[in-house]
């Protein structure tokens, strides 16, 4: 996911399951300080990763502990684990 600012949030939520895996990144990561994202979406998935360089790049810091924080690393494996992605 790439932006808090131009994204229907309901409607891909609706597409996903509690199987899926949702990375926050570029401006994306800002909603690891919205306490109210965490509140409305959490039931639909198990972990939302948020990529650490974009995090640092913004300066966010005291993310809500519902979000694990990855590396570029980590990001490249979860590709290799789900061969289907869609981009938000």
């Amino acid at each position: 996911m790439k932006s808090p600012y131009f994204i229907d949030l309901d409607t891909m939520f609706l597409m996903v399951d509690l199987n899926d895996d949702i990375i926050m990144l570029q401006d994306g990561v800002i909603f690891a300080v919205d306490e109210n994202f965490v509140l409305t979406y959490k039931s639909y998935i198990n972990i939302i990763y948020i990529l650490k360089e974009d995090l640092e790049a913004r300066g966010l810091k005291n993310i809500n502990s519902s979000f694990k924080v990855i590396n570029y690393i980590q990001f490249v494996q979860l590709t290799f684990k789900h061969t289907t992605q869609m981009n938000w």
